[in-house]
């Protein structure tokens, strides 16, 4: 099976949660955040939740404690999200949030297999 590209944009960051995608259909996605726009004293967290089964408790999947939160300029900028597979009745959210520094505008993309 290939890779597609399910959703993308861009995103300027704001001090607060920002959610990327939040995809429902059956799949296993991964998230791409291009963080070359980072500078000295920025710091970045990238989250993944979860919904197992429509209407149920979102869940963090994996956050800041999971090696999620990028500081300063990135000498390697492309960031990949590990897998994360759903099934139908699923759902997956991807955000960011500028934790420190100066706002900045983020390219990202969502890829399904």
């Amino acid at each position: 099976m290939a890779w597609t590209e399910s959703t993308s944009g861009n995103a300027t960051t704001d001090g607060t949660e920002q959610t990327l995608a939040t995809v429902t259909a059956a799949g296993t996605y991964v998230l791409y955040l291009d963080t070359a726009n980072m500078a000295s004293g920025d710091a970045l967290e990238v989250r993944a939740y979860v919904m197992p089964k429509t209407a149920e408790t979102e869940r963090l999947l994996y956050g800041p404690k999971s090696g999620m939160t990028f500081w300063d300029v990135q000498e390697e900028p492309m960031k990949v999200t590990v897998p994360v597979n759903i099934i139908a009745s699923a759902s997956v959210r991807f955000t960011i949030k500028r934790i420190a520094g100066t706002d900045r505008t983020y390219k990202w993309f969502v890829d399904v297999i």
